[in-house]
C-alpha cells in the first residue's frame, strides 16, 4: 500500500490536467489543491520526516529507484509558493519553479516506469487516481486514500 501512495504522489505533481482542477472554484474534493498535493507526498507518503533513504532500508524501494528519486525530491522540497501563499493556486500554477517541480516529476515517472514491471504499480504511476465521494461526506481515491473534510 505504500508504494501505491508513494507512486500515486509522484504521479500528481507530474499530472498538470488534475492541478488544472486547483482552480476550479466548484471543486468540493480536497485533493485537488496544491496543500493536498504537497501532503499527500510528504505527510502521507514520507511522515514523519521528509527523508526517502530509510525506505530503501526497509524494504519498501530499491536503490535505483531511491536514485531515480532523489534529484525530484530535492526539487520539490525546495519549492516555496509566491508570495509563501499556498492557497494562490492561479499563482502557483504559472510560477516558473512550479513548472520545474513537474518538469522533474515527469522525468522521474518516465524513469521509475523502466525501472517498475508490476502492472498495478504502473497503472498508479501513469494514471490519475479516481475520487468518489462518500455517503456521508468524504472521498476515497481508487488508490486507498481517503480524505474527510474538516467541517
Amino acid at each position: 500500500m505504500w508504494r501505491q501512495r508513494w507512486l500515486g504522489a509522484l504521479q500528481y505533481f507530474a499530472d498538470k490536467d488534475a492541478q488544472r482542477r486547483w482552480l476550479d472554484r466548484s471543486e468540493r474534493n480536497p485533493h485537488y489543491s496544491y496543500i493536498e498535493c504537497m501532503a499527500g507526498y510528504f505527510d502521507d507518503t514520507f511522515f514523519p520526516g521528509h527523508e526517502i533513504e530509510r525506505w530503501v532500508s526497509f524494504g519498501y524501494m530499491t536503490e535505483a529507484e531511491y536514485l531515480a528519486m532523489s534529484s525530484f525530491h530535492r526539487v520539490v522540497e525546495s519549492y516555496r509558493p509566491p508570495n509563501d501563499n499556498a492557497y494562490d493556486c492561479d499563482a502557483i500554477l504559472a510560477d516558473a519553479h512550479w513548472s520545474e517541480v513537474v518538469r522533474s516529476a515527469r522525468n522521474v515517472q518516465i524513469g521509475l516506469a523502466e525501472l517498475i514491471s508490476d502492472a498495478a504499480e504502473l497503472a498508479v504511476l501513469q494514471s490519475p487516481s479516481e475520487w468518489i465521494e462518500l455517503d456521508g461526506g468524504g472521498y476515497r481515491s481508487s488508490g486507498g486514500s481517503v480524505i474527510i473534510p474538516a467541517g
